[in-house]
C-alpha cells in the first residue's frame, strides 16, 4: 500500500513544482531576457576574430628536377637531391625562430598603429604576434604536413600576412639550397681543375720527353748523313715513334719538322685525350645554372583570400548559451522566490 502512495506523492510534487514555476513565469522570462540581452550586448561589443589557414606538404619529384640538373653528367659528380631533403630544408626555414622574428620586424610591426617604446612592450607585441601566426604539424602525416594559420581582428590583413610569411620562408630556403649547390659546384670545379692541371703537366712532360728523343734521333740522322727516311720504314711511322732507337731512320728533315712543330705547338689539348676530357667536364659542370623559379620546395593547399565570416565569437553558440543560462537562472531564482513566499 505504501509503494502505491509514493508514486502518487511524486506526481503531486511535480505538479506542485510546475504550478510554482508557472506562478514565477514572468520572473523566469525576465531573467532569460536579461541573459539574452547580455549575450547580444557581448556580441555587439566583442571584436570578431577572423582566420585564414593553409596546408603545406612535400613537393613531387618533378618539382625538384631543376635542382638535379647535372646529376647525369659523366662520372656523376653531382649527388641528386631527394624530395625529403629539399622539403626538410624548407620546413626548417618555415619553423625557424629567425623567420618569425624577421617577419615580426619587417612586416608585422610596421602594420600596427602603435610602435613599441621599449623592449618590454616589444616582447608583449611579439607574444601577441606568435598567437597571430601559428604553425602546427598535422598528426600522423608522413612526410610531415603543416597547417599554418593567421588569426586576428583585421580580416583584410590576414591573407596577406600568411602569404608573405610563407614567401619569406620560401625565399630563405631557396637561398640556402642555392648556396649549397654553389658550394658543391665549386668543390667539383676545384677537383676538375686539379685534374686539368695534372693532365697539362703530364702533357708537357710527355712533349718534353718526346722532344728530347727526337733531338737525339736528329743528331744520329745528321751524323749518318740521312736526310730522308729509310725505305724499310715507309708506311711504318707509328712503329718508329714507339722505338726510339729507330727514330733516326725517319731522316733529319722529318725530325727537324717535328721539333719545330713541338716547339711551336700552342696547345697540348688536341694531342692528349685525358686533358681534352677533363676540360670538357669542367665546362659542363661550370655552366650549371639553377634558377630559383624553376623548382618548388613544397606544395601549398590554400585559398588565400580575405575571410568574410568570423570564427569567433560564434553567434549561434553565444545566443543559445545565453538563453539556456537565462532559463536555468530564472528557474532557480523563481524557486527561491516561491520558497520565501511560502515561508511567509
Amino acid at each position: 500500500m505504501q509503494q502505491q502512495i509514493e508514486p502518487m506523492n511524486h506526481e503531486i510534487d511535480l505538479l506542485t513544482l510546475a504550478r510554482s514555476l508557472w506562478k514565477q513565469k514572468w520572473l523566469i522570462l525576465f531573467v532569460t531576457l536579461i541573459s539574452f540581452l547580455a549575450g547580444v550586448t557581448y556580441l555587439y561589443f566583442a571584436k570578431p576574430v577572423y582566420e585564414v589557414n593553409a596546408r603545406i606538404s612535400a613537393p613531387y619529384t618533378m618539382d625538384i628536377e631543376a635542382l638535379n640538373y647535372g646529376a647525369s653528367f659523366p662520372e656523376q659528380l653531382i649527388k641528386p637531391f631527394e624530395v625529403i631533403t629539399v622539403y626538410n630544408i624548407f620546413s626548417s626555414a618555415l619553423l625557424a625562430e629567425s623567420t618569425h622574428y624577421k617577419f615580426f620586424n619587417k612586416i608585422y610591426l610596421p602594420s600596427l598603429s602603435v610602435s613599441p617604446k621599449d623592449k618590454v612592450q616589444e616582447g608583449v607585441l611579439y607574444d601577441q604576434f606568435k598567437r597571430t601566426i601559428t604553425i602546427k604539424e598535422v598528426p600522423k602525416s608522413d612526410p610531415k604536413q603543416y597547417i599554418i594559420k593567421a588569426r586576428g581582428h583585421e580580416a583584410s590583413k590576414l591573407s596577406g600576412w600568411l602569404s608573405q610569411y610563407i614567401n619569406m620562408a620560401k625565399s630563405d630556403a631557396k637561398k640556402g639550397i642555392i648556396n649549397m649547390i654553389s658550394h658543391r659546384q665549386q668543390n667539383i670545379l676545384k677537383e676538375l681543375q686539379q685534374r686539368i692541371d695534372s693532365a697539362r703537366e703530364t702533357a708537357r712532360e710527355r712533349t718534353s720527353d718526346r722532344l728530347v728523343r727526337v733531338k737525339e734521333a736528329l743528331k744520329i740522322a745528321q751524323a749518318a748523313g740521312l736526310s730522308s727516311h729509310l725505305p724499310i720504314l715507309v708506311g711504318n711511322v707509328t712503329d718508329d715513334m714507339e722505338k726510339p732507337d729507330l727514330m733516326y731512320g725517319r731522316g733529319s728533315k722529318a725530325l727537324l719538322a717535328e721539333i719545330d712543330n713541338l716547339n711551336n705547338r700552342e696547345s697540348e689539348t688536341a694531342f692528349f685525350p685525358e686533358l681534352r676530357k677533363a676540360i670538357t667536364y669542367y665546362d659542363m659542370y661550370k655552366n650549371i645554372k639553377i634558377n630559383p623559379k624553376d623548382f618548388r620546395m613544397f606544395r601549398l593547399d590554400a585559398h588565400l583570400e580575405e575571410p568574410t565570416s568570423a570564427v569567433s565569437p560564434r553567434k549561434d553558440l553565444i545566443l543559445g548559451f545565453s538563453i539556456i543560462i537565462g532559463l536555468m537562472g530564472g528557474i532557480f531564482i523563481g524557486m527561491i522566490r516561491e520558497l520565501f513566499l511560502r515561508i511567509r
